[in-house]
């Protein structure tokens, strides 16, 4: 026990900061925090591509049982206050939903944003994050091509076979690059939701214990359990360059983000036909705008 002790004194000394350290190494609250500038499209079962908006957000993901009070997002310059909702796993904020570019970064404009919250432990945090998307020179991607298989052969959307695993891929992310900060490179997303609106399959996320897609991903196989047949579904997948740092130890990203939508239906008969689709799928994600809203 006293050489316990001692060592921690002859630590105390050596470093004074080593309590700061250790305190900031169990905050238990927040996972990390980003903010962003996004692209949304509708791609056609023949590969064309309609703009449905842009659009800017921040999120604060929590960890299991985390929270965090009176959180809220600050614009630069301080002219304006975003406050955020949602669950105990995610809160959100967003921005309008623009038909150019330049209508979005007039709207949110480049700078320090500033994440406002209280961990559990009421210790105020004002983490900032700096957006630069560039004026004139974008940096959010290119839209993105999505490419369906069966079998290692190229498979109509329209004709999915709900009995083989469905392959997803994707054009290339050309601006996607390993983080020099090593602190997460370049993510790519697919997310299958079904024809209610519900999101039912996700290729994963970075800074938890799932595995997830980066730049150099080349695809992502939803399963069979996650397809039923003679139903419609609805996939994305998500390019997002982006610019990392931390600050006490949280993780927090900068992203320019481009999401591509994607129906798809697959073959045979329903086998509840009482649970019917309806006419047109509500959206699983703000991004589609052509959507109604999920109920």
């Amino acid at each position: 026990m006293y050489l316990t002790h001692l060592g921690f004194l002859v630590l105390l000394i050596l470093n004074p900061f080593s309590l700061l350290s250790a305190a900031e190494n169990i905050q238990k609250d927040v996972l990390f925090v980003v903010l962003g500038k996004t692209a949304n499209y509708r791609q056609s079962t023949h590969g064309s591509h309609t703009l449905l908006n842009y659009h800017f957000f921040a999120e604060i993901f929590l960890k299991e049982k985390g929270w965090v009070r009176k959180p809220a997002l600050i614009s630069p310059g301080g002219t304006s206050t975003l406050v955020f909702a949602g669950d105990d796993s995610v809160l959100e904020v967003h921005g309008g939903r623009y038909e150019s570019e330049a209508q979005l970064n007039a709207a949110f404009p480049d700078g320090t944003y500033i994440f406002s919250y209280r961990l559990s432990d009421d210790t105020l945090l004002n983490q900032s994050v700096m957006i630069k998307n560039g004026s004139g020179n974008s940096r959010i991607p290119e839209p993105v091509s999505i490419y369906l298989s069966q079998n290692k052969k190229k498979v109509n959307p329209k004709q999915v076979d709900p009995d083989i695993d469905l392959t997803v891929r994707w054009s290339n992310f050309k601006s996607g690059n390993a983080d020099p900060n090593n602190i997460v490179d370049d993510l790519v997303f697919v997310v299958t939701g079904n024809c209610h609106g519900k999101k039912i399959d996700h290729s994963g996320g970075p800074f938890g214990n799932s595995s997830y897609l980066t730049f150099a991903s080349e695809k992502y196989v939803i399963p069979t359990s996650k397809l039923v047949a003679g139903e419609s579904f609805q996939i994305f997948v998500e390019h997002a360059e982006m610019d990392s740092s931390t600050y006490r130890n949280i993780p927090e990203i900068a992203a320019y983000a481009t999401t591509s939508f994607i129906d798809i239906r697959t073959t045979g008969t329903k086998s509840n036909p009482s649970k019917k689709c309806p006419a047109v799928m509500p959206a699983m994600d703000g991004g589609q705008t052509d959507r109604p809203s999920k109920q």
